[in-house]
C-alpha cells in the first residue's frame, strides 16, 4: 500500500514529541512491512497545541487560526495514495477520500483545558474546537483510537459507529530502545558523568502539568540508599523549584529536553525507571493509554517502578515485568531497591521479561508489531 501520514505538528527529528515519535514508529514500521510511506507535517515554528494556546489567550480568531491550519493540508497532493491517515483531527480537516483519522486525545477538552479564558469565552472556544472535531471524526471511513476509553468517547459523543473504531496503543522503536551489555552502560555514565558504581534511577517527565514537587522530593529525601542518585530526565522549567524542595541536592541529576538517541542511552544506562506521574497536582484526562515512557524502559530492559493503576494491571505483571505500588508514600521505597539488588537475578529477570513482551507477536508495543496492525486495518478499512 501506498500510505500517507500527516499531523499538524512539526516534525523535529532530533527532540521529537510524543505525537511525533509515534508518527516516527509507524513510518518505520509499516516501511518495514512492505509499505511505501510518506509522512506530511505542518510548516510552522510551532507545534499544533502550542500555536493554538497562545491564540486563545490572546483572545485571537480560533477559527481564523484552525482554518489556516486546515488550508495547508488542502494543498498537499494525495494522488495515488491507497490510504491517507492524518493523526489529529485539524489537519484532518483538509483531506477527504480514504481517510483513516488516529486520534490519541480529546481535541475540544484539550483546548479548553489550555486556555486562560473567562468561562463565557471558554464556552465558545469548546463549541468552536468540538465543531472542528466532529467534523474531522464523521467525514472519516474509519478512526484507530490510542484506548478503549478513547473509543467509547468517540461512539459515545459524536455517535460514531462503534464497530468502525479500531484500538492501537502506543509503540516504542524497539531498535533504538534496546537493552545495552556492561561496557556500553558504563560508557554512557562516563558521557553523562554520572558514577558507574551507584544505583541509577530514571525520572522522565511523563506529564506536561506541574507535578507535585513536595511529595516527589519528600520521597527522595526519605531513602536511605547512600549509593543511589536520581536522574530527572526532561525537568528542567521546574529544576529550580526541585533544586530548592530537596535536601539531597547532591544526588539529583538533570537532563533537559535530550536528543532521542540521549534519551535511549539514559534509559539503557539505569538501574530502574520511576514513573512519578501519581504526583499529579491537576488530574490530566486519564484514558487508559501506557505512557511512552513506560514502552521505553521495558523495551530497553529495564525495571520500570510505577503506582497500580487499571491500565497497568491490565497489561503487565507486577513482579514479572514491572514493579507497581500501592502507594508511593506508605511504602517503604527501599523494599524496592532490596528486591532489586538482592541475591540472584531478580531485576535482570524482570528486564529480560520485559524486552521479551515488547517483541511479543502477541502485543503491538514494538514498532514493527503495531505497524503491522494499521497496516492490516488500513486494508480492511478502506473497503467499507
Amino acid at each position: 500500500m501506498k500510505i500517507l501520514l500527516a499531523s499538524s505538528e512539526v516534525l523535529d527529528k532530533d527532540c521529537p514529541s510524543n505525537e511525533s515519535v509515534r508518527i516516527m514508529n509507524l513510518e518505520k514500521g509499516l516501511r518495514e512491512n512492505g509499505n511505501t510511506v510518506e509522512a506530511c507535517f505542518y510548516k510552522t515554528p510551532e507545534d499544533l497545541f502550542s500555536k493554538l494556546k497562545s491564540k486563545i489567550i490572546k483572545n485571537e480568531s480560533f477559527e481564523k487560526n484552525v482554518l489556516q491550519i486546515k488550508n495547508s493540508f488542502k494543498k498537499v497532493d494525495v494522488q495515488g495514495y491507497d490510504v491517507i491517515n492524518p493523526h489529529d483531527v485539524v489537519c484532518a480537516g483538509g483531506f477527504s477520500g480514504n481517510m483513516i483519522l488516529s486520534v490519541s486525545g480529546y481535541f475540544s477538552r484539550e483546548v479548553i483545558a489550555q486556555s486562560s479564558a473567562d468561562k463565557k469565552k471558554k464556552l465558545e472556544l469548546y463549541d468552536a474546537a468540538m465543531s472542528v472535531e466532529k467534523s474531522a471524526i464523521m467525514k472519516s471511513k474509519a478512526i484507530i483510537a490510542c484506548s478503549r476509553k478513547l473509543k467509547g468517547y468517540i461512539s459515545g459523543v459524536f455517535k460514531y459507529p462503534e464497530e468502525k473504531i479500531y484500538v492501537v496503543g502506543n509503540s516504542v522503536d524497539s531498535d533504538m530502545f534496546s537493552p545495552a551489555e556492561k561496557d556500553k552502560v558504563n560508557s554512557i555514565r562516563d558521557e553523562f558523568s554520572f558514577d558507574k558504581q551507584k544505583f541509577m534511577v530514571l525520572i522522565p517527565r511523563i506529564k506536561k502539568v506541574p507535578d507535585n514537587i513536595d511529595k516527589l522530593c519528600r520521597i527522595i529525601d526519605s531513602q536511605k540508599i547512600n549509593d543511589a542518585f536520581y536522574v530527572f530526565c526532561g525537568w528542567e522549567d521546574l529544576r529550580s523549584t526541585i533544586e530548592e524542595k530537596v535536601l539531597n541536592k547532591n544526588r539529583c541529576y538533570f537532563v533537559g529536553e535530550s536528543l532521542i538517541e540521549q534519551q535511549a542511552d539514559l534509559y539503557r544506562a539505569s538501574n530502574f525507571v520511576l514513573d512519578t506521574s501519581v504526583y499529579s497536582d491537576i488530574a490530566e484526562i486519564n484514558d487508559g493509554q501506557i505512557p511512552p515512557a513506560a514502552l521505553k524502559a521495558l523495551s530497553s530492559g529495564v525495571v520500570y517502578v510505577c503506582l497500580k493503576n487499571d491500565t497497568y494491571e491490565e497489561n503487565f505483571v507486577d513482579g514479572q515485568n514491572m514493579i507497581m505500588l500501592k502507594d508511593f508514600e506508605k511504602e517503604v521505597f527501599e523494599l524496592v531497591y532490596q528486591k532489586l539488588t538482592a541475591a540472584g537475578h531478580f531485576m535482570e529477570d524482570i528486564g529480560r521479561n520485559a524486552r521479551k513482551l515488547v517483541l511479543s507477536d502477541e502485543k503491538d508495543y514494538s514498532h514493527y508489531a503495531n505497524a503491522k496492525k494499521y497496516g492490516k486495518i488500513f486494508e480492511y478499512a478502506i473497503t467499507l
